[in-house]
């Protein structure tokens, strides 16, 4: 064929799927430049460095969710009354103990004024009157006196107080004391109840602890928004 003749021949005309085809074989052409070695190769591969801007996002990532989560670490109202009232559980139940393991009695004496708990051998045996040196002692603690201030509590954002302590499951009286004997059983015929309170403005909290007058067993109760009983009522509640 003459050049005349192939300058007279017409172009040939691209189509839709030729110009698909020639844009995919410019996207993958980088791939293609590099084939991927076999599994097996031998062939150490170098491991892709994090560019600026990963590492960036990573760290942006990072902040958000510890600005999220370091307000949630601080202990609610309900949380921090819930710790307290198992602290002052274990005040009692500890008094128990120690009147079974010594078959005589102890009492823990309640002061809402001083917002403390009031430990002591009341037993004959004067012999047991110095009381064993415990782990956590307070700096007012004797040989024959152990305090329990709510008001040197640490961690509590929030002071707790101590409400006062009834006795009674129909009608309750105002209880000062709750004392437990050889057995572990109280000298009160009815469940003695102490009971907790936190407040922050117009919102307040109460916890019950109860102490069952047979065994002598410690509970700490749920939270309640109350209300308070009417013989602790003069109390501040």
């Amino acid at each position: 064929m003459s050049q005349a003749e192939n300058q007279r021949r017409p172009l040939p005309v691209s189509t839709p799927s030729d110009a698909a085809a020639a844009l995919r074989r410019f996207v993958w052409a980088p791939c293609a430049r590099r084939p991927a070695l076999p599994e097996h190769s031998g062939v150490l591969q170098t491991p892709r460095a994090f560019s600026l801007l990963e590492v960036m996002i990573v760290l942006a990532v990072i902040g958000v969710l510890l600005a999220v989560a370091i307000p949630r670490s601080e202990p609610t109202l309900v949380e921090q009354l819930r710790a307290t009232s198992r602290i002052v559980a274990a005040e009692l139940q500890y008094a128990r103990s120690l009147a079974v393991s010594n078959n005589s009695t102890y009492r823990v004496a309640f002061d809402p004024s001083a917002n403390e708990l009031i430990l002591t051998h009341s037993g004959a045996k004067t012999s047991l009157n110095t009381l064993p040196v415990g782990a956590f002692r307070s700096q007012r603690d004797t040989a024959t006196t152990k305090y329990l201030s709510l008001n040197d509590l640490p961690n509590l954002s929030v002071p707790v107080t101590l409400m006062g302590a009834t006795v009674g499951s129909g009608v309750l009286q105002s209880a000062t004391m709750v004392e437990f004997g050889p057995m572990g059983q109280t000298t009160a015929a009815a469940p003695t109840t102490v009971w907790l309170a936190v407040s922050v403005g117009n919102q307040r909290r109460y916890a019950t602890i109860s102490v069952n007058p047979i065994t002598g067993l410690v509970t700490a109760g749920g939270i309640t928004a109350g209300p308070l009983p009417g013989v602790l009522s003069g109390n501040g509640g």
